[in-house]
């Protein structure tokens, strides 16, 4: 179970260590749903929950998202998994479900365990997505993937299938604040279909020539199917990811991506080598690397709790 800090949410709601003990005490928080380590202290998602509702974030809230860009190595899945352990450290409800035949996912988070079910399975045995789904927590539970997900389209093209709600029915009745689909590099059926299913698109993109054309494309797709589909109107940003201030050519493009017009989010992910050694050795991020920040603030970005603290610090003023 990821646990959060003081320190973490100290910067997420812009007061004081002193507050965030006054807040604990204030709503009764109890001491098992806290834990000290030397001399930190850390939150267990429940009182997360708690601290954020009194702050005024909504746990009724109910998103799709994917993380997507028709361009390979661009990091889709690292930022996929850590905003789905920190949206589920901070109490939310989640479901990752692994897309992406390569399942790089399912490899960090199952670390060899093995596993039956997968997406190819849902799409081929029309079976319930709950025999797919494995718990990782009280808050985070995971859909893997194998090489036979990418299979799926041939599959996909026998069936009589209405495309803008065929993984939204799949995925109806579930009991999560966030579903997330981490998809592969191609723009296939199988992603098509996923990306109907959203509400929300965060295309990454790294600050090079292909992937930027990768992040156009996808677009592209995007408004295609906002024409076809006019019920469809999903939450579409690009998400900067390894961003190095020092590179002259990623300033170049990220001007270029904002004279097109395209929707950002407001924060960038920096270039960090902690993103590749978690995922060598299978651990979270260190808590004090830019990754993990530039993460937390994503997350708070995604959840609204960046707006809550601009609007707080305004009325301050």
């Amino acid at each position: 179970m990821n646990l959060v800090t003081t320190n973490e949410l100290t910067n997420s709601l812009g007061v004081t260590p002193q507050r965030i003990a006054s807040l604990a005490k204030q709503l009764n928080i109890p001491n098992e749903d806290t834990e000290i380590k030397g001399r930190s202290k850390f939150y267990k998602p429940s009182a997360v929950k708690m601290i954020l509702q009194h702050r005024g974030i909504k746990y009724d809230t109910r998103e799709v998202i994917s993380f997507c860009n028709n361009k390979g190595g661009v990091g889709k899945t690292s930022l996929a998994i850590n905003t789905a352990m920190r949206l589920s450290s901070l109490g939310f409800k989640v479901l990752l479900i692994d897309a992406d035949p390569q399942g790089n996912a399912s490899s960090f988070l199952l670390q060899g365990h093995k596993y039956e079910k997968t997406i190819f399975n849902l799409i081929t045995e029309n079976l319930p997505i709950q025999k797919a789904i494995i718990g990782l927590s009280d808050y985070l539970h995971f859909i893997p993937s194998n090489l036979m997900v990418g299979n799926s389209d041939p599959h996909i093209a026998t069936k009589q299938i209405n495309q803008r709600t065929f993984f939204q029915n799949m995925l109806k009745g579930l009991d999560y604040n966030y579903i997330i689909w981490d998809l592969s590099q191609s723009m296939s059926q199988l992603n098509f279909l996923a990306l109907l299913s959203c509400t929300q698109i965060n295309i990454v993109t790294i600050l090079s020539v292909f992937s930027v054309e990768g992040l156009e494309m996808t677009f592209e797709v995007i408004k295609k199917a906002m024409s076809n589909f006019l019920d469809y109107r999903p939450d579409a940003k690009t998400l900067i990811n390894q961003f190095d201030s020092r590179m002259t050519s990623a300033l170049e493009l990220l001007s270029d991506i904002r004279e097109v017009g395209l929707p950002m989010f407001a924060g960038v992910i920096r270039t960090d080598s902690n993103f590749n050694k978690a995922q060598t050795s299978k651990t979270p991020l260190p808590l004090n690397s830019n990754a993990a920040k530039d993460i937390n603030n994503f997350v708070d970005e995604v959840i609204g709790l960046s707006a809550l603290k601009v609007k707080a610090n305004a009325t301050v003023q």
